[in-house]
Order: structure tokens, then C-alpha cells, then sequence
């Protein structure tokens, strides 16, 4: 029985059709990954956008704390009132001290 005719071209229809349906499918799903990876690498761009102003928002807050609440000219004001203080109120409880001695020695 020979393939002569109809047949043949019908079963090699048949075969370009199944050829071409499974290159198509593949087609598409090669297709499909690079959409996907495509949005993937998207994502991680707008993503390391984000990473990047929040670091540069952190560092700015940094440096506003560094000079409004941390200047060294304040500080060392601070430390040198309140040694004032303390050399102050040692000097009265010395005082007080002294003369309750005196009063009840």
C-alpha cells in the first residue's frame, strides 16, 4: 500500500500542523519568560529605586540630627553646666554640713 495521492499529503498536513502547534506552544512559553523575567527585572529596578531614596533619606535625617541635636559646642556647654551646678551644690551641702557640725558637735 503506497501513499500515493490523498494520503500522503494528508498525514504530512497532519504533521506540519503537530510540528507547528508544538512550536508554537513552545514559542510561547519561551515568550512568556522573558515577559516574566522582563517584569521580574522591572521590579527589582523600581525596588532598588526605593532601597536607594531611603537610604539617602536616612542619611539626610542622620546628618539633621548631627547638627541640631548633636553639636559638640552644645554638649560641652551642657557637661560644663552641670559641673557648674554640682561644684555649686556640693559647695552648700559642704556649707550646710559644716554648720550643723558646728551646732550639734
Amino acid at each position: 500500500m503506497t501513499l500515493d495521492g490523498g494520503w500522503g499529503l494528508i498525514i504530512a498536513g497532519m504533521l506540519v500542523l503537530i510540528v507547528g502547534a508544538v512550536g508554537t506552544l513552545i514559542w510561547r512559553h519561551v515568550d512568556n519568560a522573558q515577559k516574566s523575567a522582563s517584569e521580574a527585572h522591572e521590579a527589582l529596578a523600581r525596588l532598588a529605586e526605593k532601597v536607594h531614596a531611603q537610604k539617602e533619606d536616612s542619611l539626610r535625617f542622620e546628618t539633621h540630627v548631627a547638627n541640631t541635636y548633636a553639636r559638640l559646642l552644645g554638649v560641652e556647654r551642657m557637661e560644663t553646666n552641670i559641673f557648674a551646678v554640682m561644684a555649686r551644690f556640693e559647695t552648700k551641702l559642704d556649707t550646710l554640713l559644716e554648720y550643723r557640725s558646728n551646732n550639734h558637735g
